[in-house]
């Protein structure tokens, strides 16, 4: 990590405080609505790090993910981190211990860098007006995983091995059923969310229409491990940058 650490060190006192739009000049991204793009801040970050990662990969053995995270001045600006997808083959091998599992071995051997970035303090923006303000390291140690994560592999298996296993429609104030834009109603199954605890699982795909995972006879999107943005956000701000 040694590498890693001093070319984000490098980086920071060489480009904080410039605005993602000044970055993304500079790496040469061009387009005119390519700071209108969601996706934007990561290439910039991704092309200002370069293969920094996969040295510090060899040399950790460890697994580096690059995240991309934005606050306001006060720090209130939170977004959920999707980390990874489901491995149902897995999380149902009754013979797999979680210190075997999936969910496990991925909170046990990432590391995280983050690139922090500050939103602006006007209404109308686009992402070439935020702030980079340079990088942080997130890891989680036996503790949290012993407790947020196992127990969230743990409600899953209990869920699904007991036969509890539902699709939950969402509803709306008035207590109707919320459609999606193809026509079909909106639900999830009953894993745990983001007000159960830090760690969660949430549902996605492309089309609305289509459910390709079928677990005990309920259809549903890829499912994804998902950590809530103010647990990350309170996290970061704790840590120093390198």
């Amino acid at each position: 990590m040694e590498s890693l650490n001093e070319t984000c060190r490098s980086l920071s006192n060489k480009y904080s405080m410039k605005t993602i739009g000044e970055l993304a000049h500079f790496f040469g991204f061009e387009d005119e609505l390519f700071l209108f793009s969601k996706s934007s801040i990561r290439k910039v970050v991704e092309k200002m790090i370069g293969n920094s990662i996969i040295i510090a990969e060899k040399e950790t053995r460890k697994s580096i993910t690059l995240k991309t995270i934005g606050s306001t001045k006060e720090g209130n600006k939170k977004f959920d981190n999707k980390l990874f997808m489901v491995d149902f083959d897995n999380l149902l091998d009754k013979e797999v211990s979680f210190r075997q599992s999936q969910f496990y071995k991925y909170f046990k051997y990432n590391v995280f860098v983050y690139a922090m970035y500050e939103f602006p303090d006007k209404k109308n923006y686009n992402n070439g007006d935020c702030i980079f303000l340079g990088f942080k390291v997130l890891e989680f140690d036996d503790l949290f995983i012993m407790t947020q994560v196992e127990k969230v592999w743990s409600a899953m298996r209990n869920t699904i091995f007991s036969g509890h296993l539902k699709d939950v429609p969402a509803l709306d104030k008035y207590v109707d059923p919320v459609i999606n834009p193809s026509g079909t109603i909106r639900s999830a199954p009953n894993f745990p969310k983001s007000s159960d605890g830090i760690v969660f699982i949430r549902g996605g795909g492309v089309d609305s229409s289509v459910k390709p995972i079928c677990i005990s006879g309920i259809n549903m999107y890829q499912q994804f491990v998902w950590l809530r943005g103010d647990y990350v956000l309170r996290r970061l701000l704790s840590e120093a940058f390198l």
